[in-house]
């Protein structure tokens, strides 16, 4: 047995179109034909207003907090190349035996030895960035005189890292906005919904003097949904001929292939010669 009911706005989305779609119908409709109590309209279209608005607010902060994300994302990645170029150039300056480089010189970066240390994720590269820069100032302190380290230069590692942090630092702020304005759209979805509920019980009532289906039509057009509950009735028959005897695949055992095979009335053989039996 199936049914025919409302539904309710049951995400943000829906509660959003269901609201809009109300307050416009509202606001639309020539004043003669008006069937809301004022107080009520009133109430609809201020609560679609707002709704309107938090929404906005909270699709604003998603945009910001993602291409800020994706910015970050990208400069870490430089920053990590240029991170794994300078350990991989002071290497080769110290197994080159390059005046001013020893082997000594990696305790200045906290390097151990001649590897590249883990640099995949985000917080080890903010680590060896930091890592690299004292090193070289270190360096350079406690070896006057020593060249500088070049291409990459710690002038452009400090440039790179610095950016970064400038990102993260907003990435941090953005998500704190972004989930406060989540929380706005949560705290006020509880009354959009009974707002919606209200305005569509008005509307029911006010075209309950329509058939079922002309009525769900002219609720349609204030936003109102509708959904399908239960299953759908179904026919099952035994077909026989007009001796009384069950068709060929048509019998008790065969009763489900034959509905199957056309639900609406056995059409598959001429209409003189069947006859259905309940």
């Amino acid at each position: 047995m199936k049914t025919i009911a409302r539904r309710t706005p049951k995400s943000s989305i829906t509660l959003h179109k269901a609201l809009f779609k109300g307050a416009m119908v509202e606001n639309n409709l020539p004043a003669a034909q008006r069937f809301l109590p004022p107080a009520f309209s009133t109430k609809l279209i201020n609560t679609s207003t707002d709704y309107n608005n938090l929404v906005r607010a909270a699709s604003t902060a998603e945009a910001n907090y993602g291409s800020n994300n994706s910015d970050l994302r990208k400069s870490v990645g430089k920053l990590r190349t240029y991170c794994n170029h300078f350990i991989q150039v002071l290497n080769f300056a110290i197994v080159r035996g390059d005046e001013g480089f020893s082997e000594g010189d990696r305790h200045y970066y906290s390097l151990t030895d001649g590897k590249v240390p883990n640099l995949v994720s985000e917080d080890n590269v903010f680590f060896w960035a930091e890592n690299l820069l004292n090193g070289e100032a270190n360096r350079l302190a406690a070896k006057p005189g020593a060249p500088a380290m070049s291409n990459p230069s710690a002038t452009k590692l400090a440039a790179l890292k610095a950016t970064a942090d400038d990102l993260l630092v907003q990435e941090n702020q953005l998500a704190t906005i972004q989930s406060l304005a989540r929380a706005q759209v949560n705290k006020a979805f509880k009354n959009g919904v009974m707002v919606v509920t209200q305005l569509w019980n008005f509307v029911e009532n006010n075209y309950l003097q329509l058939p079922d289906s002309a009525r769900r039509d002219m609720m349609r057009e204030w936003g109102v949904v509708f959904i399908t509950i239960g299953t759908p009735t179904q026919l099952s028959g035994l077909v026989k001929n007009e001796a009384g005897e069950p068709l060929p695949g048509c019998g008790d055992a065969g009763r489900n292939r034959c509905r199957n095979q056309n639900q609406r009335g056995w059409a598959i053989y001429p209409a003189h010669q069947l006859q259905r039996q309940r």
